[in-house]
């Protein structure tokens, strides 16, 4: 946890986001240390090491460390609230939410300073910026991340997908102070974005869309509109609207093009949105006609080029 060794002296790699956990402070540290001890002995071996050489020669690390690791204790900022600095202290320690969303360099360290929180990636989606380049088109507040944090929904966002389903999942049986404190920072890191200056008119653009990606037209009013267009059936209980979604107005597609191909599901037992995943009833040509029509609908940014490819990669690294 402090120095990302393991029991037999060897080097971790960063995948373990010891890089964060340096920073908890002792008493939490004990904390969880007394919890773990409650939990039953499980065995398990661990995968042999498959990295290409010489990326599996663990001693590399300490290179890596000294290049890059930079323990540095979180001290409170007497200029801020309370719950601001103890979201900090959570985001940047416990939550290692730079981990994702920050973007890394050329042997994967994560880009601090004006860097952090400018957008990631994870597990084959896109983490994007929750600072002031964040692409939301409706401002995150405070109560909006909160709400969103505890039942991975935001009525003026979207839903959790990714990597930030287990996380709201988690999230949901957190102390609420904390969550509320996590929101607080984070909203506060958004503050500058575009969003939370002006918040613009939705775009709908559905003729000229229709008339540029027919196909893709076609596929969405087959597969997808039945949910999706104001007052189908599903659009109840506070679900945001598709054109709310951060993912079509994102600079790259792949969240969309995820999100189509593996879907909503909350974890098992769990309450959370839904959607059905299409990776075994649409091809990339399918999909990517879907997604190019729906930003060319709802989007606020430039075309995204080259989808099908960008399908076809996103489909074989899920599998």
């Amino acid at each position: 946890m402090r120095e990302g060794v393991g029991r037999d002296g060897s080097h971790l790699y960063p995948a373990f986001p010891y890089t964060h956990y340096t920073n908890v402070t002792e008493r939490d540290l004990g904390a969880l240390y007394a919890f773990l001890m409650t939990r039953p002995a499980v065995r398990a071996d661990p995968p042999a090491n498959t990295m290409i050489p010489p990326l599996g020669f663990r001693p590399l690390l300490a290179g890596w460390k000294l290049l890059f690791f930079r323990p540095h204790p979180i001290a409170a900022d007497p200029a801020q609230s309370a719950a601001w600095n103890r979201g900090r202290y959570i985001g940047e320690t416990l939550a290692h939410c730079t981990a994702c969303h920050s973007p890394r360099g050329l042997l994967q360290q994560e880009k601090r300073g004006a860097r952090s929180y400018d957008g990631g990636w994870s597990g084959g989606w896109y983490a994007p910026p929750i600072d002031t380049h964040s692409p939301a088109v409706r401002a995150w507040t405070v109560d909006r991340l909160d709400t969103y944090f505890r039942t991975g929904l935001s009525t003026a966002h979207a839903a959790a997908a990714g990597p930030m389903g287990p996380v709201t999942y988690n999230l949901a049986r957190a102390e609420p102070s904390d969550v509320r404190a996590l929101a607080t920072y984070y909203a506060w890191q958004m503050r500058g974005a575009p969003a939370a200056r002006f918040e613009p008119p939705l775009p709908d653009r559905r003729a000229l869309a229709s008339q540029r990606h027919p196909d893709g037209a076609r596929l969405y009013d087959a597969a997808c509109a039945v949910c999706h267009e104001p007052g189908a059936a599903m659009m109840v209980a506070g679900r945001p609207a598709l054109p709310l979604g951060t993912p079509l107005h994102e600079d790259n597609p792949r969240d969309t093009v995820q999100i189509i191909l593996k879907g909503l599901r909350a974890p098992v037992s769990a309450r959370g949105p839904y959607m059905p995943a299409f990776a075994d009833a649409l091809d990339d040509r399918q999909v990517a006609a879907i997604v190019a029509y729906l930003q060319a609908r709802h989007g606020t940014g430039p075309a995204w080029l080259d989808l099908e490819k960008d399908v076809a990669k996103a489909r074989k690294e899920g599998e």
